[in-house]
């Protein structure tokens, strides 16, 4: 630690692993539990296939693309860190007003329901590309890829210990009760996450950020220009299968909503052995190159739905998706970093990547929610896995 420059402030052996790995841990077990969650939840309380189409491209505007307003407010607030730690504590506070919500309405209530959530997720879309920018770049760029497949593993773990503690729990539990203890473990897991942000930004100072370039000013260059394309058209294809495929797993397949839990713990566990290699293979041949072999992964998983006869076939699927995703996620994180000219302008670059996702995701659930009845879902899953 002795050897290191002021340009390379903090190696993953450093003080900082701890609590990024305890952060994680938190954002994993939220994640993992919102995710398998939601859209049976919505499902259940009588959300049809508009409603859900809706939800998701809210859902998705508002967690990615809301993150440009991020450099913004931390521009407004002066400090990066009193951005972020005051954005999740608005966010923290709506995730409990939810969990009260589902155990004291246990039925119905899907409007209320829904905003209560795009409400939580807008709030940890705006705080996305802050915590990100600032969490990668405690670490030089020849060592990200490793800290941040750090970072990963320690998501991927807590997320597959929490989703199997609920599995066990659905075979003994109706799930009216199951799901709002799910999210009362989800809130618990954002505040500690919480309290280790606060600690990291304690521990690292940040300097002032500087105002951010206009929305209409899309960054410069052939690179960028073509990379926040691609994100788009990407995460578009990716946006089709959100609102059409859990109803056709559980309408058409006929799966219990404990299917959702156990291949939750699937992808994580999958997630958790995959994010070290993926993490040595960005370091050695580029975040370009994680990209396109991980994307290629990630396209291949619609198609396994399409010709999949039986919901017991999603698990071998998902290991696909979940052994593909955690290296695109954190292929676009490292080529978003790596295409920014100064550490100021990560937080930028990042949120345009946010934009992109968000801009794709938002508009495909509601184009796939208005064609399923006329075109069927396995036609929507193939336009999904071409477009990625």
């Amino acid at each position: 630690l002795s050897a290191l420059t002021p340009e390379e402030p903090h190696l993953p052996g450093s003080a900082n692993q701890k609590p990024v790995r305890i952060e994680a841990g938190g954002w994993g077990m939220m994640n993992a539990i919102h995710n398998a969650f939601v859209n049976p939840l919505l499902i259940d309380r009588g959300a049809g296939p508009i409603a859900l189409g809706i939800f998701n491209s809210c859902a998705n505007l508002f967690l990615y693309s809301s993150g440009f307003v991020g450099p913004r407010l931390a521009h407004k607030a002066g400090s990066l860190g009193r951005a972020v730690i005051g954005t999740l504590a608005v966010a923290r506070t709506i995730l409990i007003v939810l969990t009260l919500f589902l155990w004291m309405v246990p039925d119905g209530a899907v409007v209320p329901l829904l905003v209560l959530i795009l409400l939580w997720t807008a709030g940890e879309g705006l705080a996305v590309p802050l915590w990100t920018a600032f969490i990668a770049g405690l670490v030089p760029a020849s060592q990200r890829g490793r800290w941040l497949a750090m970072r990963g593993v320690s998501a991927s773990v807590a997320s597959a210990g929490i989703m199997i503690a609920l599995l066990i729990l659905l075979q003994f539990r109706d799930k009216s009760a199951a799901v709002p203890f799910a999210y009362t473990l989800a809130m618990i897991a954002g505040l500690v996450r919480l309290t280790q942000l606060r600690l990291l930004f304690r521990r690292n100072p940040q300097p002032s950020p500087r105002e951010p370039q206009s929305l209409r000013k899309i960054p410069e260059g052939r690179a960028r220009r073509r990379f926040l394309g691609g994100v788009f058209v990407f995460w578009f294809g990716a946006g089709i299968v959100w609102p059409i495929l859990p109803p056709y797993i559980i309408n058409d397949l006929g799966a219990p909503t404990a299917y959702f839990a156990f291949v939750a713990a699937v992808a994580a566990i999958t997630g958790a052995l995959v994010q070290r290699s993926w993490g040595r293979y960005g370091d050695q041949q580029g975040p370009r190159a994680m990209i396109f072999f991980s994307g290629f992964g990630a396209a291949v998983v619609p198609f396994g739905w399409c010709i999949a006869p039986v919901y017991q076939f999603g698990p071998f699927i998902e290991m696909i998706a979940s052994a593909s995703w955690p290296g695109h996620t954190m292929g676009l994180t490292m080529r978003a970093v790596e295409l920014s000219d100064t550490e100021e302008d990560r937080p930028t670059m990042l949120a345009w990547t946010a934009l992109a996702q968000g801009a794709g995701a938002c508009l495909s659930p509601l184009v796939a929610s208005g064609l399923v009845h006329w075109s069927g879902t396995i036609l929507l899953l193939a336009a999904s896995g071409v477009l990625r």
